[in-house]
């Protein structure tokens, strides 16, 4: 859930920010899923801050986990994650299927599931709280996915004001948005950025 920022560093395209999250992901997951999942979801915030369209980010989040050793788990779970949110199955047996959220992919999972389903935030984060097991981390991945695809303006303002640190994490949040979203098309990161996923 800590990785998703990333997306948002400036002057780095999806394939780097995947790059630099699995790097991140490194320094305290050993496995494959955790390294990947983190990987996954940070390339997809930077698709989906450059405003392409979910199914696209998803498939290009695919594609990328696809080419990584160690990526069948991974795969298979945002694969699991996007038929059962186009299905039928009720929520609560959806989420049960597709883990409890105490490993990355069964958390990247949950998230996505939550987010695709939802048609409000509060329903996103409802999803993927409401469960037995790893909660808060499974609602912070649908939060961020639901964020940048809406903005903050989707965030009830009630829940926003609690925040102690709203003005820092509003200022700072902005600015990463900014300069992301500026960055041009197929920007490559800069070499110090390479440098540290290597």
């Amino acid at each position: 859930m800590r990785v998703a920022p990333l997306g948002l560093v400036p002057e780095i395209d999806a394939a780097a920010a995947f790059r630099l999250a699995h790097a991140a992901a490194a320094l305290t997951h050993g496995h494959p899923s955790g390294t990947l999942s983190a990987a996954a979801l940070a390339s997809r915030v930077r698709d989906l801050l450059g405003e392409t369209p979910m199914n696209t980010a998803l498939d290009r989040m695919e594609a990328r986990l696809g080419e990584m050793p160690g990526a069948a788990e991974t795969l298979a779970a945002v694969r699991k994650a996007r038929v059962l949110a186009h299905g039928d199955t009720p929520t609560a047996e959806a989420v049960d299927a597709l883990g409890q959220g105490w490993t990355g992919e069964e958390a990247l999972a949950i998230g996505l599931y939550a987010a695709l389903r939802a048609d409000t935030f509060e329903t996103a984060i409802r999803i993927a709280a409401e469960h037995d097991g790893d909660s808060d981390t499974t609602a912070s991945i649908a939060g961020q996915i639901w964020g940048v695809l809406y903005g903050l303006d989707v965030v009830p303002h009630a829940w926003v004001r609690q925040l102690d640190v709203l003005d820092a994490a509003c200022d700072v949040g902005a600015r990463l948005a900014a300069n992301a979203a500026a960055a041009p098309a197929g920007v490559t990161a800069a070499p110090r950025l390479l440098h540290a996923s290597a």
